[in-house]
């Protein structure tokens, strides 16, 4: 990742209002046509110079990647997974969430564990993601590829009229309000808007750009253009984690919705600023703010493993208890602390080498103690240490 402009230019929008007239031409001028210089062609014209700024934002983000992945990695095989199932679940529901979709952690959980046939909206976002993992998807090249991926995804939860009604797109105007008035209207017709989804299919080629540049450049032009008449959002925050994943097998990548949508205005914020006819079509603004923004999501979910850790570090040995008893014991503690939802005697017998009726009879002992509550999620009966 090179860094070529070593100038603090962030906002254009402050020269504008510091500088005379000439001088702000002059700057603009200048910042186009460095030969570095990003340039996308929309309605508008959009670009982007990477600054020490951007640079030091950018290489926050993968030392965050780093931290997350080593102590993610110190975690059991067990607690990997109940980590990445957590990491699904969180995924899914907050995505739901931005988008004004009703869901609960226990509908998507049930899906992820093919318990329930749930929300169509849950369902295909658990099975593109699955996918994900087991790599049989990846980030799409053309309009056909991405169409593809848009119906995986979108396709079984739009109403007929919401349906793209182009080869590829849509053909008519898409506008997105505040609630109170228009603050955006999407790139329209379909002819102009296959034009500028070519900007993105070049600019995810460019291996000479750094991965978190990609994508969150990626990112803006297309809520920009926004293609379709609906599922924009949920599509494209796929894209982003689609991207990442690819490129690191982290993840990490499954903490990208759940970190916008707990700094949700500052993501809106961030589209806002790049927009202002002030910034005469700067993104820098805009990756300085959700770098910043997915930093916070970063170290947040990093502390959260380490206080999960720690947590199961410190579980005690229960002299009380028998070996077997104790082995269950621990599982079931460590599944709580990992998990909202605990664990079942079926992933008991998979996780340990007891039997199943060394299991029943460990289980039922701890619930005599009262040290275990249970709970019935589908047809499995999932137990959580009490707190």
């Amino acid at each position: 990742m090179k860094c070529y402009d070593r100038g603090m230019i962030d906002e254009l929008t402050k020269e504008f209002h510091k500088r005379e007239h000439s001088g702000f031409e002059e700057l603009l001028k200048t910042l186009k046509k460095n030969p570095e210089t990003l340039h996308f062609e929309l309605e508008k014209e959009y670009f982007f110079l990477l600054n020490q700024s951007v640079f030091q934002e950018l290489l926050q983000l993968h030392e965050d990647r780093k931290d997350f992945d080593h102590v993610f990695e110190s975690f059991s095989s067990f607690g990997k997974e109940r980590l990445l199932e957590r990491y699904l679940v969180d995924e899914v529901l907050s995505t739901n969430e931005i988008e004004g979709i009703a869901s609960s952690k226990e509908e998507i959980f049930r899906s992820l564990r093919h318990e329930a046939e749930g929300d169509q909206h849950i369902v295909s976002s658990i099975n593109v993601y699955k996918i994900l993992m087991e790599r049989k998807v990846s980030s799409p090249k053309d309009h056909k590829s991405l169409r593809k991926l848009y119906d995986l995804l979108i396709g079984n939860t739009l109403k007929k009229e919401e349906e793209p009604d182009g080869t590829y797109y849509r053909r008519d105007p898409v506008y997105l309000t505040d609630g109170l008035k228009s603050v955006h209207t999407g790139i329209y017709p379909e002819e102009k808007i296959i034009a500028c989804m070519e900007e993105i299919f070049t600019l995810n080629k460019r291996e000479d750009l750094d991965i978190f540049e990609r994508i969150l450049l990626s990112h803006f032009l297309f809520e920009t253009i926004h293609p379709y008449y609906d599922g924009n959002g949920r599509l494209g925050r796929f894209l982003m984690s689609l991207s990442l994943y690819e490129k690191t097998h982290s993840c990490s990548s499954f903490l990208l919705s759940s970190s916008i949508r707990k700094h949700k205005k500052a993501y809106y914020k961030a589209f806002e600023k790049s927009r202002k006819e002030t910034e005469q079509g700067y993104l820098v603004p805009y990756v300085i703010s959700m770098a910043k923004l997915l930093h916070e999501g970063f170290r947040e979910a990093i502390e959260d493993l380490r206080t999960m850790r720690r947590k199961i570090e410190e579980l005690p040995y229960e002299s009380s208890l028998s070996k077997s008893e104790n082995t269950v014991w621990k599982l079931i503690r460590e599944a709580s602390i990992l998990s909202s939802f605990g664990i079942c005697n079926e992933e008991l017998l998979k996780v340990s080498s007891l039997s199943l009726r060394s299991i029943s009879s460990a289980v039922k002992k701890l619930k005599e103690l009262g040290m275990t509550e249970e709970e019935r999620i589908g047809k499995y009966i999932y137990r959580r240490a009490v707190s």
